[in-house]
């Protein structure tokens, strides 16, 4: 299942394991930027340019169904589902961690675009509601074939996030809808489902070695550029730094460092498949990880609030990468082994997972 020859013959409604490992990793990441915030070390901003761009990505990927229906009412129930398992419960629990965990006042929660940390879920909502309805008209109405439409999906989002990602002049709206969030990152979501649309075509790509080497040697290019303090210190000396126009370049540069991440970060775990697949040792735990990445991602947050303090010195008042990364990624795994015990914990009851955990695999007695 986790070879190349294998997935071949795996309908794309079934889960890969690598991918589901990828989406693990990524969620340790997530949580190694949140042990401490703002974290500007040269480790976490090189992590930045890729993790959020992958996790987009991904859900682009999972969300394409070639074969799916869409009339109004099933696009709806669709859309109706999300709320129950991505919302509601984003909602619920952010507003408890805002009463619980912060000297704010909980409404503050609805008029802040990082909405206390639970930005993301709101902002893949949005792109959700995009594509369905996307998807809606292109069934109803398209002409064309379903390749055709991810491509102009595609190129569509491209430009939402070129033309639209400053929406500063929106104010509040922009703040309770966190639509900034959603179109800085729309693009990876676009790109995911075009990836899974023309899947064949993709994973040549990501097979074709001489195609790969460059991607990986841009991707550590651009990286280097953005995250080299020199680089501040030219732009500086030059005038250029904070000019319009160099914020706009920059703005394409971590564009072009995500998409370049993503291949480059999806092509080492395609690669090395087998060493992910759920009956090894680090596949395993990383899989299990990534089929609950929303209960780390709603839960981690309360478990940061006892983050031991001394550790701190080690993972952003260092300069030894290797120590930061150690240290970070280590506390990173204990703090989402806590967070799936919780989870855990509170599965036991069935209408706790429903509501508050947005589980799918629950369904209520009626009776």
């Amino acid at each position: 299942m986790t070879i190349a020859q294998t997935e071949q013959t795996i309908i794309p409604s079934k889960r890969i394991g690598y991918i589901d490992a990828l989406r693990g990793l990524t969620m340790i990441l997530v949580v190694f930027s949140h042990i401490y915030i703002p974290n500007s070390t040269p480790l976490n901003q090189f992590f930045i340019l890729f993790r959020m761009p992958l996790f987009f990505f991904i859900s682009g990927f999972i969300s394409f169904r070639r074969e799916q229906s869409w009339t109004g009412q099933e696009t709806l129930s669709r859309l109706g589902s999300k709320v129950r398992t991505m919302i509601v419960p984003a909602l619920t629990i952010g507003l408890l961690y805002t009463m619980m965990c912060n000297e704010t006042p909980i409404w503050v929660f609805f008029n802040r675009t990082m909405k206390m940390g639970y930005w993301f879920t709101f902002a893949l909502f949005n792109m959700l509601i995009i594509y369905y309805v996307s998807r809606y008209i292109h069934a109803r109405r398209g002409r064309t074939s379903i390749e055709c439409f991810s491509k102009r999906f595609f190129v569509v989002c491209l430009l939402i996030f070129l033309l639209l990602s400053d929406l500063s002049a929106l104010g509040d709206v922009d703040k309770v809808l966190t639509l900034s969030k959603s179109f800085d990152y729309i693009q990876f979501f676009a790109f995911g489902a075009l990836c899974s649309c023309n899947r064949e075509a993709f994973e040549r790509t990501l097979d074709n070695g001489k195609k790969m080497a460059l991607v990986v040697i841009g991707f550590f290019a651009i990286a280097w550029w953005l995250i080299d303090p020199d680089t501040t210190v030219m732009l500086e000396n030059n005038g250029l730094l904070g000019h319009p126009l160099m914020k706009a370049f920059e703005s394409i540069l971590r564009c072009m460092a995500g998409f370049l991440g993503i291949l480059t970060v999806y092509g080492l775990f395609r690669r090395f498949g087998t060493f992910f697949s759920e009956n090894k040792l680090v596949g395993k735990p990383l899989q299990f990880v990534g089929r609950n990445t929303l209960d780390v991602y709603l839960l981690h947050y309360f478990v940061l609030l006892n983050f031991p303090l001394y550790l701190y010195p080690y993972i952003v008042g260092t300069d030894n990468i290797a120590c930061a990364l150690v240290v970070g990624v280590s506390t990173a795994i204990v703090v989402v082994a806590i967070s799936l015990l919780i989870s855990r914990i509170l599965r036991l009851s069935d209408h706790v997972a429903y509501y508050l955990l947005g589980a799918r695999d629950v369904k209520l007695d009626k009776k």
